[in-house]
């Protein structure tokens, strides 16, 4: 087995940025799979954060929705 020495790491980025979601905001997504992927982040956030936030998540016509409560 060969291991690399000297590669950079790059930079951890996310998909979603949910620092800026304030009560009352919501996100629209037309594929309930991606609401649910988008909702697991969001929780996963508000646990790493450490945050007293509440979501819910709602089904529309084509897609589902998430709101930030509180």
């Amino acid at each position: 087995m060969k291991f690399d020495k000297n590669v950079p790491m790059p930079e951890r980025t996310n998909k979603y940025d949910w620092s800026n979601m304030q009560p009352g905001d919501s996100i629209y997504f037309d594929s309930p799979k991606k609401a649910d992927v988008a909702a697991m982040s969001l929780r996963q956030y508000i646990k790493t954060h450490k945050l007293a936030w509440l979501i819910t998540v709602r089904k529309e016509a084509t897609g589902k929705r998430i709101w930030r409560t509180l």
